[in-house]
């Protein structure tokens, strides 16, 4: 479920939401007159609210929202919540150990996803808590070769996210490569608790490693 950072500003289509048992739209510039409207609107009509109902709608409003405005977040897991950071060795280690599955497409196999795929993977990496900067400064000669390498793994390879993807701070990858790999071969060597270490949200996470195996959409 996604939740809408605190920010000042309004979003670009407002607070909107639109019933679906009657389609009756509704739109204001705060959340919480928002609130205010759907109740009323559920009520003047004999509507009944569910227990969750404004959580839901945040969810609803996030899903229409570019990078920025929302987060992923578990209700249910209150340990998840706490962020992480990631080092310059731990990133370029990532990117490099992605390098060597350029000898399989030389050898004619497959390592990519769809276009499709690689967007909704996007997606969920640009809002989750967990896709992070660098921890400290590369200099110019380090972010020279990191980006160089990146262009190795994804080629001319992009995404609609593209410039809202930095690092996932929980296997150290670059998020806007890994998100074209295939789940298969990223997961390789993973142990089940290696798999348990990524939020419920994340296309990567299952919890073991053969339900991953079996699972490799989206």
């Amino acid at each position: 479920m996604q939740q809408l950072i605190n920010r000042s500003e309004i979003p670009p289509d407002y607070f909107t939401f639109v019933c679906p048992e009657t389609g009756f739209r509704m739109q204001s510039l705060h959340k919480q007159e928002l609130f205010s409207m759907i109740a009323a609107h559920y009520k003047s009509n004999n509507l009944i609210l569910p227990v969750d109902w404004q959580a839901k709608v945040e969810d609803r409003i996030c899903q229409g929202l570019p990078p920025g405005w929302c987060k992923f977040v578990d209700p249910n897991d209150t340990s998840i919540q706490v962020g992480c950071t990631t080092t310059k060795v731990k990133v370029i280690k990532g990117v490099e150990s992605l390098v060597h599955l350029l000898w399989d497409v030389l050898l004619g196999k497959d390592i990519y996803v769809d276009q499709a795929e690689a967007d909704s993977r996007a997606e969920i990496c640009s809002k989750c808590q967990f896709n992070v900067p660098v921890d400290g400064c590369m200099g110019c000669s380090g972010m020279a070769r990191f980006t160089a390498l990146v262009a190795k793994v994804k080629g001319s390879r992009t995404s609609k996210w593209d410039t809202a993807l930095q690092n996932c701070c929980k296997c150290g990858c670059r998020n806007e490569a890994i998100v074209h790999i295939k789940k298969d071969i990223l997961i390789t060597g993973q142990t089940d608790a290696d798999m348990l270490q990524y939020p419920v949200w994340c296309w990567k996470r299952s919890s073991s490693v053969e339900e991953a195996k079996n699972n490799l959409s989206l």
